[in-house]
């Protein structure tokens, strides 16, 4: 961050909040009763910061004396930037398998990124080409991936080894052929849904390209399977809520579209 950002911040950002904790009037409580808690209110009000100015010029003259010591807080302001943007790419990733939308997928991708997954190793167009035919397909008839921890080791500027925790919840009609002898084998032969949960990391190479991060190579690696067969008719969810969908029709493009995001 430079000078002319944090000073055009610090200006903007002349109020600050602050909560003062008071006893409510007639509640008969004082002195260090540990009950008084229950009988306080929150007040927050609003007080300028004194001495901004004094406090940007004390900044600047502080960054001139201290090259060094500048230099290492733009560094770890970086690496801070750096680590949401990765952050970023992977939950697209998982937006864009389970509602579909391939262009996503892509995009988290080198154009010349691997991917090793389960039955499957190979370059990122052959990839999507892959777990779309799956995930296309009317037999797959649910999907949530979800993230968990994300740990982003830094080897440069550049480059990055990223392990990300996952959660895959899948549900496969007996149609689903390939992917359910993959994924839940001892179901095969069954007239009833699978639904299988999968946990595992995601152990991925992002680098840094022209400012751009993305995957440029990645291990699935699967720590544990679960699977169960259901009935085609349990659904659980109330039909009157508001339910999720796996195509453009999902309410978060609504959302994204009322703030013109799309």
């Amino acid at each position: 961050m430079n000078r002319r950002t944090a000073a055009g911040i610090n200006r903007d950002v002349n109020l600050i909040p602050y909560i003062e904790i008071g006893t409510e009037p007639g509640s008969g409580m004082s002195g260090p009763s540990p009950f008084r808690a229950a009988a306080a209110r929150f007040k927050v009000r609003q007080t300028r910061v004194a001495g901004v100015d004094a406090a940007l010029a004390g900044s600047a003259s502080w960054m001139s004396s201290n090259p060094k010591e500048c230099d290492a807080v733009s560094t770890a302001l970086q690496r801070l930037i750096d680590k949401d943007l990765i952050r970023d790419v992977l939950l697209r990733y998982a937006r864009g398998v389970d509602r579909r939308d391939w262009e996503l997928v892509r995009a988290a991708f080198f154009e010349d990124a691997r991917d090793d997954h389960a039955d499957f190793e190979g370059t990122r167009d052959a990839f999507i080409a892959w777990v779309r035919q799956r995930h296309d397909a009317p037999s797959l008839l649910k999907s949530t991936h979800f993230l968990g921890n994300c740990l982003v080791e830094f080897a440069s500027d550049t480059v990055a080894a990223v392990e990300t925790y996952f959660i895959a919840r899948l549900e496969l009609t007996p149609d689903a052929g390939a992917h359910r002898s993959m994924l839940a084998a001892q179901h095969a032969g069954s007239a009833q849904n699978s639904r299988v949960q999968v946990s595992g990391r995601y152990v991925d190479r992002f680098e840094k390209r022209n400012e751009d991060w993305r995957i440029a190579q990645r291990r699935t690696v699967f720590d544990a399977i679960e699977s169960q067969l259901v009935d085609a008719a349990d659904n659980s969810l109330d039909p009157a809520w508001t339910l999720g969908r796996r195509d453009p029709h999902d309410p978060v493009f609504a959302a994204r579209a009322e703030i013109g995001l799309i």
